[in-house]
Formats: C-alpha cells, sequence, structure tokens
C-alpha cells in the first residue's frame, strides 16, 4: 500500500482492523470468553474484497515493469497490445512468450509480489497451457514452475475459452441445470415454486453461457425439456408428462401463460 500511495495514516488504520480480530466460539448455547486471532479477518468481512483488490491493482502495476525487462518476450498474440495478465477476482491470467526466460522473468515478478502480500499460487489449481511450443521446452517450463499441464480449451470463470463450443463442451451448462434441479427434487414443491426456482435459477444459469456464446438450438431444447419436466413431474429426468406446451407456458399470464422465457427466441412475453 506504501509503494502504491496510500497515506500512511489509512495505512495504519487497515493495520489496526487487521490486528484487531477476535473470535468466540458458541458451546452449547454458550459463548466462550474471547480470543485473538494470529492474522487475517473474519469470513464475511466487507473491507476483505477491498483489500483484495489493492493487492491486485499492486500486482498489476508490478506487471508493468515487464515491458523494460529484457529477459522477458510478450505472448505473440499480446505484443502489440502490451498486454500481460488478465485478472477478475483472484482468478489470474499470465500470457508470455513460451522460452524459458520469459517465463523465469515473469515468475520473478510474481514472487515479488507474493513476498509483499503474503499471497501465494494454488499449485493444485494452477496450470500451464502451451501453443506451439517443443516438448523439450514445455518439461523445462513445468519443471521449473512446479505446476501440471493443462489442456486447451480450458475453462475460465466456468465458461470454455473457446472460438467455437462443441456440443460435448455444452456438457457443464446441462450438468449444472441438473445438478440444481436434482438438489430440489427432495423437496416438496408446489408449482408456483417450482416455476419461480425455473425462472429465478435455471433460466440465470444459461443466461450467463448466452452472454458468450450462441447456444445450440439442440443444447436450449434439452434445457427446455429438463425446465418442463421439472415443472409438471417434479422430476431431475426429461419425461413427456407435459400438461401444457411449452410455447404457451411462455405467454403472459393475461393469456394463460407463466410468463416464462421461450429460449428458443430468446424472449420475455410481456
Amino acid at each position: 500500500m506504501e509503494e502504491i500511495g496510500f497515506p500512511r495514516r489509512f495505512i495504519l488504520w487497515i493495520l489496526e482492523c487487521i490486528s484487531t480480530v477476535n473470535y468466540t466460539i458458541l458451546i452449547k448455547g454458550e459463548t466462550t470468553q474471547p480470543f485473538d486471532a494470529a492474522k487475517g479477518l473474519r469470513q464475511g468481512d466487507p473491507i476483505s474484497p477491498f483489500l483484495l483488490a489493492i493487492s491486485m491493482e499492486y500486482l498489476s502495476r508490478s506487471l508493468v515493469g515487464l515491458k523494460a525487462d529484457p529477459e522477458f518476450n510478450f505472448h505473440p498474440k499480446c505484443e502489440k497490445l502490451g498486454i500481460t495478465h488478465i485478472s477478475f477476482a483472484d482468478d489470474l491470467l499470465l500470457f508470455t512468450r513460451g522460452d524459458l526466460s520469459s517465463i523465469k522473468a515473469l515468475y520473478r515478478y510474481f514472487q515479488e509480489f507474493s513476498g509483499a502480500s503474503g499471497l501465494q499460487e494454488n499449485l493444485g489449481k494452477s496450470a500451464v497451457y502451451f501453443g506451439g511450443v517443443c516438448q523439450a521446452s514445455q518439461h523445462s517450463i513445468l519443471h521449473h514452475l512446479g505446476v501440471g499441464l493443462g489442456e486447451l480449451p480450458f475453462k475460465y470463470l466456468g465458461i470454455p475459452l473457446s472460438t467455437k463450443v462443441s456440443i460435448l463442451q455444452w456438457k457443464p451448462l446441462i450438468d449444472k441445470i441438473t445438478a440444481r434441479v436434482s438438489s430440489w427434487t427432495a423437496e416438496k414443491l408446489s408449482y408456483a415454486g417450482r416455476v419461480q426456482l425455473v425462472q429465478t435459477v435455471l433460466f440465470g444459469v444459461q443466461a450467463y453461457w448466452a452472454q458468450l456464446f450462441i447456444i445450440l438450438a439442440k443444447v436450449l431444447k434439452s434445457i427446455e425439456g429438463y425446465c418442463m419436466s421439472f415443472i409438471w413431474s417434479g422430476t431431475n429426468e426429461i419425461t413427456k408428462k407435459f400438461l401444457v406446451a411449452w410455447p404457451r407456458v411462455c405467454l403472459p399470464k393475461a393469456s394463460g401463460g407463466l410468463k416464462l422465457i421461450n429460449l428458443q427466441f430468446g424472449i420475455k412475453l410481456q
């Protein structure tokens, strides 16, 4: 925070918030005496996302220095724009040319950030993705980083990064919807309750993917089948026991429908 330029008084306020955290434990309805935490904040503390944003800002500013490092070479597709990384919350993508000198320079800057912030990479969730790099260079880079080899296309924020998504790559979306439905089938829900869940949850899941890709008609038909089966039968398997056709269900309530979204047309009738 000092390197970014925060005032000393503000930094002392932050340190006071972090160093005065204490906890109590509830045992048989009675609370224990408060005890101090070794470090960190309580889970859900509103200051946590702000501190993370400050840390990632420090990392972004540090990686800017790579442009002047003679050992670093940009990824061929990122050199013109000068891109070294993309981050969203704690998800981080780093880009570099696939040579060991560039990897070492990039990793050195990241280690400096880790030493300053105390944040470490999760090797179990990290992976290296290569394109046009020989096997010998891949082995050297993986050995230096201690990270596993990933396969393209990979997922970022739950979405596969690919210009075209095949039928097989749409399977995680279908699986997520069926998992949600399976968790609801054990509950005794009315028709109105099931309609509300479909409208607010299931449609929200597919809308997240639809922001990036045009969903295939076959996938949309499958999603609608699960939605219809859950509404009318309360099951997590596609059945043919539909009391009303789906286009009519998507009509406005004044016209006898339930005002759901017709995924085939991507509209919500008013």
